[in-house]
């Protein structure tokens, strides 16, 4: 796989790249891909009944923040998000942040607090 042969998915605050998803992982509502925040862009709260996301980060450093706890993660750090782990990511640094991200139980499953009914 070459994450420059996979187009960028387009969203609110980063984009990213599906490296494989549920069908080519044999996997129902697994995915991989690589996730990227640039300086000054933040992923809002949000969160996932089922799903269970573990980051590797690749590059930059970000300030996260899981269930109104902060924490800023860098390069190697590698971390667990639960179901239920109302989290945000906001990229504070000079160059882009760029996060791996494993999923697992997951097929349109955020929910985003403040436009949740």
């Amino acid at each position: 796989l070459r994450l420059s042969d996979r187009e960028p998915v387009e969203a609110e605050g980063y984009r990213k790249h599906i490296l494989l998803d549920g069908e080519e992982l044999q996997s129902d509502g697994a995915r991989v891909q690589v996730v990227v925040i640039e300086p000054g862009d933040t992923i809002g709260d949000h969160f996932h009944q089922t799903t269970r996301e573990f980051y590797i980060v690749l590059q930059g450093r970000c300030a996260l923040t899981v269930n109104g706890e902060s924490f800023v993660i860098r390069r190697d750090d590698m971390l667990l998000i639960e179901p239920g782990d109302v989290h945000r990511l906001e990229n504070q640094g000079a160059i882009p942040f760029v996060l791996l991200v494993f999923k697992t139980n997951g097929d349109e499953d955020t929910h985003w607090p403040s436009s949740d009914n």
